[in-house]
């Protein structure tokens, strides 16, 4: 079997039965993926393998680039995210809804049961929003499955 490589912003080292590619032609290892191995240390004695259950369902979890994928998703009836923490080794589960006739993004923070709404501009403010940052650290992962 191939692997394919995956490095998260926060420095996580994974290898990925399936890959995503990228626009220069590079392919990069995917998280919806059967087998994942995360590399902590010494990749020889160090490697822990995870290995998810075959699904027969069409969809998997994915990475979030875009408002629109979440509007699209929303659209799905598929609200349920993770925003990926430490490098991977842990997430903060939300709930985001969106609304077209508001054009309004409903969250709700899993952790501490708050529920906020914000513009599309407001998602992607750092200053007052997890999300747009982790969408563009490619941290933010839609679960689908």
């Amino acid at each position: 079997m191939k692997l394919y490589y995956h490095k998260t912003d926060g420095g996580a080292e994974y290898l990925t039965s399936s890959f995503i590619e990228c626009p220069n032609g590079h392919k990069e290892g995917s998280f919806d993926s059967d087998y994942i191995v995360r590399i902590d240390g010494i990749i020889t004695s160090d490697a822990e393998l995870t290995v998810k259950e075959k699904t027969s369902k069409k969809h998997h979890n994915q990475f979030v680039r875009c408002i629109e994928n979440i509007q699209d998703l929303s659209g799905q009836g598929l609200y349920e995210y993770v925003v990926m923490l430490g490098g991977g080794l842990c997430g903060s589960y939300k709930t985001i809804k969106y609304n077209p006739k508001t054009k309004k993004f409903k969250v709700h923070n899993h952790i501490d049961d708050s529920t906020t709404s914000w513009t599309a501009k407001e998602l992607m403010d750092k200053k007052l929003c997890v999300i747009g940052e982790a969408m563009q650290k490619r941290s933010l992962i839609a679960i689908i499955d």
